[in-house]
């Protein structure tokens, strides 16, 4: 078949597939979605959401409370996949030479970061003196693929406990201003 040039109407007919030279299409000539999730193929980054928080939570607690670092996400496609990257700044003060805390990630209303023993990570000090004081990041990465819907929103936050509550505990999420953050990735499946 010929190529046509027809300039009324703006077309050309008579084009085999790849026709054009390498160059001609660039992305500001693709229609909008028209990279569909065929051609993206699975394990493709979908959208990345960031959240920082940097206000002092106090607490001498050993049950869990929020840390106040939390994000939404509201996933693109039904069965992808939620990675959560967290960096949960924690310090904590007890008047013995051992004190720790437990950090975990809620999945809405659900505990969604979990390791073997009591769906928790227990950091624990042991300073060897009188006093202990620990200040630093606790890292948690959790992969999320349990019912993720398209529209649907989820609410990932940290909460943390103390070990003990006794010798004059003092606890902070976020202390003197530091921060925490959180960061949310889907991906396709």
């Amino acid at each position: 078949m010929a190529i046509t040039l027809n300039g009324s109407s703006n077309t050309i007919t008579g084009l085999a597939v790849g026709g054009l030279p390498n160059g001609i299409v660039d992305t500001d000539m693709l229609a909008d979605d028209a990279v569909t999730a065929a051609k993206r193929g699975d394990g493709s980054i979908l959208q990345i959401l960031y959240q920082y928080y940097d206000t002092e939570v106090s607490t001498t607690s050993t049950s869990y409370v929020d840390t106040g670092l939390s994000k939404s996400i509201t996933p693109l496609k039904t069965g992808s996949r939620i990675i959560a990257i967290i960096n949960q700044h924690i310090w904590f003060t007890r008047d013995t030479n051992a004190v720790g805390a437990a950090v975990r990630l809620m999945r809405d209303s659900t505990v969604a970061f979990q390791n073997a023993v009591n769906y928790q990570t227990w950091f624990t000090f042991d300073s060897g003196v009188t006093t202990t004081n620990w200040r630093g990041i606790i890292p948690l990465t959790h992969y999320d693929n349990h019912g993720i819907s398209a529209g649907t929103a989820i609410t990932y936050k940290t909460q943390v406990a103390a070990h003990v509550s006794t010798n004059s505990l003092a606890m902070k999420a976020q202390e003197a201003g530091s921060r925490s953050s959180m960061t949310l990735i889907e991906v396709d499946a």
